[in-house]
């Protein structure tokens, strides 16, 4: 990942979280909370099992949120027809009343945010300044299979060749040379599924209102540039 590539993320995240700042201030919601209102708002009627899966949050951090928005009147909690075992979760008039307006402005303003992340400018030959975006859609796709799997497998023969190369007791300095070659493959490849989670699956997560997504991303890049 090049440092392009890099700036656009941060820049991307940041302005998304200043969005869910923002809005977390003005209702005095957590980001937490704030998720699980968008995901029942876009999947009415979901378990809290399908929230866990959505927002990546365990079930002891999703339960109270479910519950206090329960006890406030925000959600009706509806047998499961299916399953016995489970609720439904749904939105009662009085939650559509306090949750919607604010839900449908967060929703506008995240992707406003990730829009204008993506924005570029261009001056044209007669000077004229064109701004327009390169903001991907709504799906959650990895284009670049193929290059990851031939780097993979460029890694894995050179692992191979390591291998064989201590079998056979060759010089140490040869054995690292080889080595960096390994790790080069390697680098390469986490290069290129970083881009594809940045351009395609952080959209989707922002889109979707999975800011637990976003988050494990960040932690994710963090961990690879060290």
């Amino acid at each position: 990942m090049n440092n392009h590539d890099l700036n656009n993320f941060w820049q991307q995240y940041h302005r998304v979280m200043e969005v869910y700042e923002a809005y977390s201030a003005q209702t005095g919601l957590s980001g937490q909370e704030l998720t699980v209102l968008d995901l029942v708002s876009r999947e009415p009627g979901c378990t809290q099992k399908r929230l866990c899966e959505l927002t990546r949050m365990p079930k002891q951090q999703v339960s109270p949120i479910v519950r206090k928005f329960a006890s406030d009147g925000i959600f009706e909690l509806r047998r499961n027809e299916r399953d016995g075992r489970s609720k439904l979760i749904l939105f009662t008039d009085k939650g559509k009343a306090f949750a919607s307006p604010f839900l449908t402005e967060l929703q506008l303003n995240a992707s406003a945010a990730l829009t204008d992340a993506h924005a570029h400018t261009h001056t044209s030959e007669d000077g004229a300044v064109i701004t327009h975006s390169h903001a991907h859609g709504h799906a959650h796709t990895h284009e670049n299979t193929k290059a990851v799997m031939d780097r993979l497998a460029k890694a894995i023969g050179h692992l191979e060749k390591v291998r064989d190369m201590v079998e056979r007791g060759v010089d140490c300095s040869e054995v690292l040379i080889q080595l960096a070659a390994v790790k080069g493959s390697i680098n390469n490849t986490g290069k290129i599924i970083l881009k594809d989670h940045i351009e395609h699956c952080l959209v989707e997560a922002i889109e979707c209102g999975d800011m637990a997504t976003v988050e494990e991303l960040k932690k994710a890049v963090d961990q690879f540039i060290k």
